[in-house]
């Protein structure tokens, strides 16, 4: 009887290799198909964040944490609308422009604001006494007929003359400053008047951010009357 040849080792060893390397990827490729799938965020999904983050305007909330350190008018002053109905802010504030209604768009965050956050005590889709008004102001400041909205803007703010007069007043305050720290008996009379003065219009033009298109000028300018009264008392 005829005997098989016997089958090289090497030939063996290189078999079980094979044979040990397909059963690797079955397994493996057995564990992909049986693992759970990872859940994808769904980008309709939006982020749950408290009303009192979130900026609401005209019957929608807006999310505008990250446009905060860009706002032109400076931090203050966008955070004076945040978490409440600030409609009345967000246009009474920006009456010689378009511009603030365009760039809300992307930071809206969604159409159901709080109920009890919604200010309906003024119905901004008929303003016939605003618009007249806020006409008359853009003509006032726009006594060519044919300036920009910056333009406007800029002569919305202190004029050269009144930072003149507001300077010349600062002289005068600092020098009844220094008289009254000197113990001079009239100063008693005139510092206070010349504070009130001075320091009192300076803190309620900047407070109101009329000194200048500056953010940090109109900051400053509001600090300078604090003495007599909270800016923040102001700043509305």
């Amino acid at each position: 009887m005829a005997v098989a040849p016997a089958t090289p080792p090497t030939v063996v060893a290189s078999t079980h290799q094979r044979f040990n390397m397909e059963c690797r990827k079955t397994a493996r490729g057995a564990a992909r198909a049986c693992a759970p799938l990872q859940q994808q965020p769904d980008p309709a999904e939006k982020e749950i964040i408290a009303n009192s983050e979130l900026w609401t305007i005209h019957g929608k909330r807006y999310n505008m944490r990250d446009y905060v350190h860009m706002h032109p008018g400076g931090q203050h002053a966008i955070l004076l609308g945040q978490g409440i109905d600030c409609t009345v802010l967000f246009e009474t504030n920006h009456p010689f422009t378009e511009r603030h209604r365009k760039m809300l768009a992307p930071y809206l965050h969604d159409e159901l604001p709080e109920p009890t956050c919604v200010d309906e005590s003024f119905n901004w889709k008929v303003t016939p006494f605003y618009d007249e008004v806020k006409l008359a102001c853009i003509a006032h400041f726009s006594p060519r007929g044919d300036e920009t909205s910056s333009e406007v803007q800029r002569n919305s703010k202190a004029t050269w003359a009144a930072w003149l007069e507001h300077g010349i007043g600062l002289l005068l305050l600092a020098l009844a400053f220094y008289a009254w720290c000197c113990d001079a008996f009239l100063s008693m009379l005139y510092f206070p008047a010349l504070y009130f003065w001075v320091g009192s219009d300076l803190m309620h033009n900047g407070s109101h951010f009329a000194m200048s298109r500056k953010a940090w000028i109109n900051t400053a300018c509001s600090y300078l009357g604090v003495f007599h009264v909270q800016h923040h008392c102001w700043a509305l």
